[in-house]
C-alpha cells in the first residue's frame, strides 16, 4: 500500500463553497472556463479548510485563483500560506480518474501540489496526497498519477519545517537576542526537530507534530517575545507525556502571565505549576491520549495567543 493512500483525507463541501464557486464560473465567458473556475475554487477551498482545522494559516484572498483576471487567462488554482510566504497549488481531480495534469503556471513562492478529486456529487472531495515542488520536472504540463502523491503528512511536516525555519531566522536577526538565549541551543533544537520530521513515522492530524521530541514556537505578546517550547515523550501505545515551557527571550524576566490549558469542549484543564522562576515557567507535565486535540492560551495584560495542538 503506497503512502498517499494510507493518509488520505475527506473534506465536505459547504453550500458557501458552492456559493463561492458560482460566483466566480458565472463570470467567465465559456461554460467549459465556467466548469473549471468552478473545480478549481472547490478544490482551493477545501484544502483552505483543512489546513485551517490543523491550524495553518491561508489567505485565500491573496490567492491568483480569487482574482477575476487571473481566472480568465490562467488555469489557477492557488493557495497562499503566508507564514511561510509561499503558496500551493490545489488540482482538480475528477471521479474514478488514476491520473491528472500538473499545470506549472505558478512558479513564484511554489510549495507543491496537492490532488483533490470530486466525488460524483460534489458533496465532497477527497485530498489524494501532496507533490512537493522540488519533485517536478521543468515541463509546460506533467501527467502525474495519483499514485505518485506522498502523503498529507509530508505536507503537514513540511509547513512546520519551514515555518521552524523562519521563526529562527526572524529571532536570530533581532539585535542581541542570541546572548539572552543562555540556556536554550536553539540551532540544536531546531536541527533536532528537523531530523525528527524526517525519520519518524508522520501523523494523519497534526497543527503542532507532537511526534517530535520537542517543539519551539516564538510568540509575540504585548511587545514581548516569549518561546512556548512543548516536549513529548511515548508513555504508551496509546498516551503521551506532554511538557511545556515559557521562556524569556529579550528580556532578563518573563512578565505576569496566564497560562491556560483548554481541552476539545473548551473546558480549562487544572495544571500546576512544576517550576517557577523570573525567566521560566514549567509546567507539571500531563498524560494526553493519542488524538486528543488542547489549545495552550497565554494571557498578557488582556491580550491573549492560543497555540492549537493533535497529539499523535
Amino acid at each position: 500500500m503506497n503512502e498517499a493512500k494510507m493518509h488520505k483525507s475527506t473534506v465536505p463541501l459547504s453550500i458557501k463553497a458552492h456559493q463561492l464557486a458560482r460566483k466566480f464560473a458565472a463570470q467567465q465567458l465559456t461554460p467549459e472556463k465556467g466548469k473549471q473556475v468552478y473545480l478549481n475554487i472547490l478544490s482551493v477551498y477545501a484544502v483552505h479548510r483543512y489546513l485551517k482545522y490543523l491550524g495553518i494559516h491561508t489567505n485565500l484572498e491573496d490567492s491568483d485563483c480569487w482574482q477575476l483576471s487571473n481566472q480568465v487567462i490562467s488555469n489557477i488554482a492557488d493557495l497562499v500560506l503566508p507564514d511561510i510566504n509561499q503558496r500551493l497549488v490545489c488540482c482538480p481531480i475528477l471521479p474514478e480518474q488514476t491520473h491528472f495534469e500538473l499545470p506549472l503556471e505558478v512558479t513564484e513562492n511554489l510549495f507543491g501540489y496537492v490532488g483533490v478529486q470530486f466525488n460524483d456529487m460534489l458533496r465532497e472531495v477527497e485530498l489524494m496526497g501532496f507533490l512537493p515542488v522540488n519533485q517536478v520536472s521543468e515541463q509546460t504540463m506533467v501527467n502525474i498519477g495519483i499514485d505518485e502523491l506522498r502523503s498529507l503528512d509530508t505536507l503537514i511536516e513540511d509547513i512546520y519545517a519551514a515555518k521552524a525555519a523562519q521563526q529562527t531566522e526572524d529571532i536570530t536577526q533581532q539585535p542581541g537576542l542570541l546572548n539572552k538565549l543562555k540556556n536554550i541551543n536553539l540551532a540544536e533544537i531546531f536541527q533536532q526537530t528537523l531530523k525528527d520530521i524526517s525519520s519518524e513515522p508522520a501523523p494523519s492530524y497534526a497543527t503542532r507534530s507532537l511526534s517530535m521530541s520537542t517543539l519551539v514556537t516564538a510568540i509575540n505578546l504585548s511587545s514581548q517575545n516569549i518561546l512556548l517550547i512543548a516536549e513529548i515523550t511515548p508513555k504508551d501505545y496509546q498516551r503521551q507525556r506532554v511538557s511545556l515551557r515559557l521562556e524569556a527571550i529579550d528580556s532578563e524576566e518573563l512578565p505576569s502571565l496566564q497560562l491556560l490549558i483548554i481541552d476539545e469542549s473548551e473546558h480549562i484543564f487544572p495544571h500546576k505549576i512544576d517550576l517557577k522562576s523570573p525567566t521560566h515557567i514549567q509546567i507539571q507535565p500531563f498524560i494526553a491520549r493519542i488524538g486528543e486535540v488542547f489549545q495552550v492560551k497565554i494571557v498578557n495584560e488582556g491580550i491573549s495567543v492560543i497555540e492549537n495542538f493533535v497529539i499523535y
